[in-house]
């Protein structure tokens, strides 16, 4: 979930997620990671007014350029990731997006 515009993963948990965008918000350094660790988010966009998604340090784009969400209502995003470090996720945005 999100609150104050923060989302907190704990990675734990689980190695897949979904989260669906109820504010701009940005994807907090994961807890609990272990290197070798890998999964995906799924990141559903808000059904009436689309939101936005920023990355805390610790996420380490793949390509080297943040890359934004879709922006289009009700879209699905899908981000997969691998946990390098118990600093960095490497992590790979995929923004085509499904309705």
């Amino acid at each position: 979930t999100s609150s104050g515009g923060s989302i907190a993963v704990d990675l734990s948990l689980s190695n897949n997620f979904t989260h669906t965008m109820t504010e701009n918000a940005t994807l907090a350094a994961p807890t609990n990671a272990v290197p070798g660790q890998s999964g995906q988010f799924v990141f559903n966009q808000h059904a009436s007014a689309a939101k936005t998604l920023a990355f805390n340090a610790a996420w380490v784009s793949a390509s080297g350029v943040t890359p934004s969400i879709s922006t289009t209502v009700s879209t699905v995003n899908l981000l997969s990731f691998y946990v390098v470090d118990s600093t960095h996720v490497w992590y790979t945005l995929h923004t085509r997006g499904i309705a």
